[in-house]
């Protein structure tokens, strides 16, 4: 008997509760978007007796989309706009026996509308995500994108900034000699409000094999040096190993290589008393060289001189 007038007077009483309520955008004209950040949430102080409150309860369980708050954007145009949220902004389905008390955040903010662009954008294949290659063989290039040209449609201001789109990730990061295109996903952020089409593109990358040649005797050229009391370096020729691809490597000459040593590296040298020097090594981009041996000794008389 007591639980039964326990309930029947918490079901009469009126309560006040906090509801956290989905923001629906409606009525904004066609050609234009919301774009930048605004709330998807408010939270309200309404109140009812128990029983409404209980029903209403079980009704953003079963039902929570008849639970909102409206914000109508009819008649607004492109640019920023100030939007306030009032009681009657607050849907709460059918239900009559409940009162919205207050509005508890986001009841005043903005909001910004731009306009719906279209423009073909390149993709960028300079930056790229980590892929590895057979071994024996290595890229060469830059890859080709196909298609090279996205039709991205989003925000005007947005689309105006953006030069490139970049690659997210690779289906798969292996490459080999019979394996030379990867599929790859376009980097697109939701919060840009952009659309791209395609999402995906085809990167074709020039693979070859990695070859070794071998140069012995090329000189050391001293460069800057004055003509007289020129110091004396041993050794005066090295043996060079090159590493690269093979249309590069099969063209390259031993004159296409270059060992110096520059007069203000030598001073800066023997000024700390140090008779070892690393020579300077100019080659072709895209190959690796080592030089046999690595370090040039210059004599005590030439530090001094």
């Amino acid at each position: 008997m007591a639980l039964l007038l326990w309930l029947i007077i918490t079901l009469s009483t009126t309560f006040t509760y906090k509801v956290s309520l989905p923001i629906t955008y409606a009525g904004l004209s066609d050609g234009y978007i919301l774009t930048g950040e605004r709330p998807d949430r408010v939270l309200v102080l309404v109140k009812g007796s128990g029983r409404a409150l209980l029903l209403f309860s079980i009704r953003e369980i079963m039902t929570p989309e008849r639970h909102y708050a409206l914000i109508s954007l009819t008649e607004l145009r492109m640019g920023k706009h100030q939007i306030t949220l009032d009681k009657g902004n607050i849907h709460l389905s059918d239900d009559n026996t409940l009162e919205v008390e207050s509005i508890l955040d986001n009841a005043l903010f903005s909001v910004v509308i731009d306009r719906v662009v279209t423009q073909n954008i390149t993709v960028d294949v300079d930056s790229l995500p980590p892929y590895s290659v057979e071994r024996g063989f290595v890229v060469v290039d830059k890859p080709f994108a196909s298609p090279g040209l996205i039709v991205a449609q989003g925000p005007e201001e947005v689309l105006h900034s953006m030069k490139s789109v970049h690659i997210d990730s690779f289906e798969r990061n292996k490459l080999s000699s019979k394996n030379t295109v990867l599929k790859a996903q376009l980097l697109n952020r939701p919060e840009d409000c952009v659309t791209l089409d395609p999402v995906s593109v085809e990167l074709r990358f020039t693979v070859e094999p990695l070859i070794q040649k071998v140069f012995a005797d090329v000189p050391l050229k001293l460069r800057s040096f004055p003509k007289k009391d020129v110091p004396q370096f041993a050794p005066a020729v090295f043996s060079v190993s090159v590493e690269g691809p093979e249309s590069i490597i099969s063209k390259l000459e031993s004159g296409d290589i270059q060992i110096l040593i520059r007069y203000q590296t030598f001073l800066d040298m023997s000024s700390k008393g140090k008779y070892l020097v690393r020579p300077e090594i100019l080659s072709p981009e895209g190959i690796s060289v080592t030089l046999s041996p690595e370090f040039i000794r210059f004599s005590d008389r030439a530090a001094k001189s």
